[in-house]
């Protein structure tokens, strides 16, 4: 769970309810003693300092995300074959979803009131 200061309302609520679950959490933020840290498993400190008026700084989400990167890259060497795996059936899936979903966008457009110009209908599913 990612949250600056660790007091997001919505960012706590999901921390709980996946606690419940059974879900290990991994909170990172920037304050140790947090309402969100009494959820997580791990906390990871990361971000900048931000002043009262620099809420979502830059140099704050450079920081989260080069801890992401850093994480997602040891998860897939430590599962390394399952991970190469899923990463082929994601990009075969994401094939299809191009696919298919150029074909819908394709039989859905509609003429604008505005000459030399289409309009798509925005279609939204969920793949399986």
């Amino acid at each position: 769970m990612f949250s600056y200061s660790g007091s997001t309302k919505d960012t706590i609520e999901v921390a709980k309810k996946a606690k419940e679950k059974g879900a290990r959490i991994i909170s990172i933020t920037r304050f140790v003693k947090s309402p969100l840290t009494t959820h997580s498993d791990v906390t990871l400190l990361c971000g900048a300092n931000e002043g009262p008026l620099q809420g979502g700084s830059l140099s704050a989400k450079i920081a989260q995300l080069y801890l992401l990167d850093v994480l997602y890259v040891e998860y897939f060497k430590r599962t390394y074959q399952e991970s190469i795996d899923n990463k082929e059936s994601t990009a075969r899936n994401m094939n299809l979803f191009h696919h298919y979903s150029a074909n819908l966008y394709l039989d859905k457009m509609m003429p604008t009131p505005f000459p030399n110009s289409l309009s798509l209908v925005s279609l939204k599913f969920n793949i399986i």
